[in-house]
């Protein structure tokens, strides 16, 4: 019998605690709740993770890394702000998408971090991770002239975490939130260079981004809950 892969295992068990708190919550989620989620035994869990504050640091880098893998997917051959358009329509909810879901987690993770101090670490340093992620696209298209050349890239970058942050728990507050694309639009705007708009994701982008491999962001697959039981010792 091969040896088990721990480090994938670790993975699948914070995967299956985003995918717990996704449907009930932080308080809906206790390390039994997780197991049942992946069909484990709580010893499994547990001997990844020892504490249940331990498994929330594990599952907000589980569920940040989601976007950088959707990031690296973009199509490099489109100039940076087409990217980066692809990037803000595929990751902020339209009309009910799963991508909610998301949203919800990270929510739950922001508001948990004001009373834990070291998920509030975990939290702060992911948050850092992704302003830099929306300046190094605004420095992508400084260098390609799709973006304008006299921005902060850094200022910039923090803007825009923090605005598509909130739009994303906006939408997926308000499913029928329908000025999803006007405000994407009056985001983007300030960054077109001269004689550009801000572009239109390209039609299959979000179809491709749902086919990146380790699901798209976290939520491509039904939740293992749904599906047979298979308890593991």
């Amino acid at each position: 019998m091969p040896a088990p892969d721990h480090d994938a295992r670790r993975i699948e068990v914070a995967r299956a605690a985003v995918h717990s708190i996704a449907r009930s919550g932080l308080d809906g989620t206790a390390l039994r709740a997780v197991a049942d989620e992946g069909g484990w035994s709580v010893g499994v869990v547990q001997h990844y993770f020892r504490t249940k504050t331990e498994l929330l640091v594990a599952a907000v880098e589980y569920l940040a890394e989601r976007s950088y893998i959707l990031a690296q997917s973009l199509d490099k051959t489109e100039d940076s702000l087409q990217q980066l358009s692809d990037f803000i329509y595929a990751i902020v909810p339209q009309l009910g998408e799963s991508e909610g879901r998301y949203w919800r987690v990270w929510t739950c993770f922001w508001a948990q971090a004001t009373t834990d101090p070291i998920l509030a670490v975990a939290v702060e340093y992911q948050a850092q991770r992704w302003r830099e992620l929306f300046a190094m696209m605004i420095r992508r298209g400084q260098a390609d002239d799709s973006m304008r050349s006299n921005l902060s890239p850094e200022d910039e970058g923090a803007y825009l975490a923090a605005a598509i942050s909130g739009l994303g728990v906006m939408a997926a507050a308000d499913s029928s939130a329908a000025t999803i694309p006007q405000a994407i639009t009056r985001l983007l705007q300030p960054l077109c260079a001269d004689g550009r708009s801000v572009p239109a994701p390209r039609q299959g982008s979000r179809a491709r981004l749902a086919s990146i491999p380790g699901e798209f962001l976290g939520f491509s697959a039904e939740p293992s809950s749904t599906q047979p039981s298979r308890k593991v010792g």
